[in-house]
This record gives C-alpha cells, sequence and structure tokens, in this order.
C-alpha cells in the first residue's frame, strides 16, 4: 500500500474483505519495529471498529505522524493506551464501548478536542485532564465515576460535557463553572437520583412499544435524533405517538430508562409542548 494514497483506514465487523485485515495486521506488525520501515505517514484518521484488540504499537506516533482522528470503538482495551498521548497530531479519540477501568496519565495531550470514552468502567479521571487546554467534548456517559478532579477547570474550552450514568455523590461544581460550557449530562447520578422518585412511582410509565404493538409498520417520519437515537411519528391503537428508538442499552445520554424517568417528571411541570 503506498502511504501517499490514503488519508483514512477503516477496518472492523462491517469490513471483513482480506485486504482490510492484511493493513491492520501489517500496521500492528510494524509497530513493534524501531523505527518503523514503512509509516503510514498520510493516514489521517483510523477506525478500528470491533477488531478484539487489546493494545495498540507502541511506535504508533512513528507510524501514524499525521494521525488526527482515531476511533476503537468496541474492542476490548482495559486502560486509555499512553501511546496517544505521543501522537502530536490526534485531536478525537473514541475509545466507546470498551472494557476501559483506568486512563494511563500519559494519555491526555494538550491538544486533544474531543475525547470519548462513553461504556466503559472507568471509576476515575488522571489529573491530567487538566493538560488538555484544547478538549471542547467530553463523552464519559455510563462509567463508574465517582468525583471529577480538581484540574478539569483548566479545560477551559469545553463546551459539551456527558456523565449521565456514573456514580457522582456531589455536583462537579468545578466543572460547572467553566466559562464556555454550554451542555452538560448528568442524570442517572446518585446526588440527582434520589430526586423526584415519589413523583416518578405515581405517574404510568412511558410505554416500551415493540414493532407489532404498532399500527403501521412502516418507518414513519423523523421527528429528531439525538446522541441516543431517532423518533419516528407512529399510530398506536389509532393514535399518533412518538416512538423513540434507542442505539443501545447504554447511550451517550446514558441509561435510557433513566430518560423516561426524566421525561415523565418533566410532563408533570404542565408544558404544553412536552
Amino acid at each position: 500500500m503506498q502511504s501517499s494514497c490514503i488519508d483514512t483506514l477503516t477496518v472492523g465487523e462491517e469490513k471483513k474483505q482480506d485486504g482490510d485485515y492484511e493493513e491492520i495486521n501489517q500496521l500492528l506488525s510494524i509497530g513493534q519495529a524501531t523505527p518503523s520501515p514503512m509509516p503510514f505517514d498520510a493516514v489521517a484518521k483510523l477506525d478500528l471498529f470491533q477488531c478484539n484488540l487489546s493494545v495498540l504499537p507502541k511506535s504508533m506516533s512513528a507510524l501514524l505522524p499525521n494521525l488526527s482522528i482515531l476511533f476503537c470503538m468496541k474492542n476490548k482495551f482495559t486502560e486509555l493506551p499512553a501511546v496517544i498521548g505521543e501522537c502530536e497530531n490526534l485531536q478525537m479519540v473514541s475509545f466507546k464501548g470498551n472494557k476501559l477501568s483506568s486512563i494511563h496519565p500519559d494519555s491526555l495531550a494538550p491538544q486533544m478536542r474531543w475525547l470519548i470514552l462513553t461504556d466503559n468502567s472507568l471509576t476515575k479521571l488522571p489529573s491530567t485532564i487538566g493538560r488538555c487546554t484544547a478538549l471542547q467534548k467530553l463523552m464519559l456517559s455510563g462509567n463508574k465515576l465517582k468525583a471529577i478532579p480538581n484540574e478539569i477547570k483548566l479545560c477551559r474550552n469545553l463546551e459539551l460535557v456527558r456523565l449521565a450514568s456514573n456514580e457522582l455523590s456531589q455536583p462537579p461544581m468545578e466543572l460547572l463553572r467553566l466559562p464556555n460550557l454550554s451542555w452538560v449530562a448528568l442524570s442517572d447520578n446518585p446526588f440527582l437520583r434520589q430526586h423526584g422518585h415519589s413523583i416518578y412511582d405515581g405517574l404510568s410509565k412511558l410505554m416500551v412499544l415493540d414493532d407489532e404493538s404498532l399500527d403501521d409498520s412502516n418507518v414513519g417520519e423523523v421527528l429528531g435524533t439525538g446522541a441516543s437515537g431517532i423518533t419516528h411519528m407512529k399510530y398506536h391503537s389509532g393514535v399518533q405517538v412518538a416512538v423513540k428508538k434507542y442505539y443501545g442499552t447504554m447511550t451517550s445520554d446514558g441509561n435510557p430508562e433513566e430518560e423516561r424517568r426524566i421525561s415523565l417528571l418533566a410532563s408533570t411541570l404542565g408544558c404544553e409542548c412536552l
């Protein structure tokens, strides 16, 4: 493969051609050589979706000197690798749906703008999160975080943070004081989870429907899309309803059951638009 002819390398469940596996096997095997005999110097995006990986090449920064986007979704990583912190141009990182229980302190670098670690088993963030002064989006829903380190206050460019479905016992005040923060998701954490249950228990639950219970099996008009799913217009027993289909049991917005609970609580406000 000529490095000058590629800017995106994708390997995963949906791309099983021999050439794809040959490329990633070559990439990983080359990673053991120092210096690398053939760096993929034109690769800007590397997608390693569901490749059964638990490690990355130690010489990855030499292999991929211009890498700016790394997607490693649904693999078997238990630690966010230190080597990604050596990739000087890496700005967008996703290890969603792995088995992460820790983040190597050296994996976090100043130029990182997006960090997506949804649906893992992280219990804490390292203090080196404060290095990420360019960070704009931080996706951590569906972990086991008990607190956010004070160093988060150094991430002054943060605009969007998702922390739903964690184990936060207190609101992350240093985070909430950040000057550019415009969106934060905190539902399904202990400090919020206790509120509203008495109201919720007295309400009829939002119905969970399967396709057979709907009047029409057609997809229906799309009413909206978001990080957690897509909402269509449907009919149920002759009544027009909005049906949301979730992307999984844990999404960027956290636990779908908690989202339904919040919708019920919001409906008690009497707002006609809800």
